[in-house]
């Protein structure tokens, strides 16, 4: 009789990744859904080629993720506009990146903690 063994866990593939690039490409799949919410988007990042060593995929998960949340959070208040903000703190070797519906930030931060960062 034989039995069953779980299957290996495969490690997924980590790389350098531009962290600002991973938001922006989360926002061009998330597109039609901004528009048929009719939710404008402001950006505001302070920096590009923040690096963190990830997934991307992992990552894109992520960033869309609070973009689905932060359009659900707008459904029937006020005017639909969502902020995304970044700031870099170089002395903890983090950015914070920061999603805002009206005044209710929903942050996610990047940093030596949670993620390897690559220092700017």
């Amino acid at each position: 009789m034989k039995t069953a063994s779980a299957p290996e866990s495969k490690a997924l593939p980590e790389h350098f990744i531009d962290i600002i690039d991973v938001v922006e490409e989360a926002l061009e799949l998330s597109i039609a859904d901004l528009v048929r919410n009719g939710i404008f988007v402001e950006r505001h990042f302070s920096h590009h080629g923040f690096h963190v060593v990830g997934n991307k995929q992992e990552l894109l998960l992520v960033q869309n993720y609070l973009i689905f949340n932060a359009i659900e959070a707008m459904d029937g208040h006020g005017p639909k506009v969502l902020k995304i903000m970044s700031a870099i703190n170089t002395e903890a070797h983090s950015m914070l990146i920061t999603y805002q519906v009206g005044n209710a930030p929903s942050e996610q931060r990047a940093s030596s903690k949670g993620t390897r960062c690559i220092p700017c």
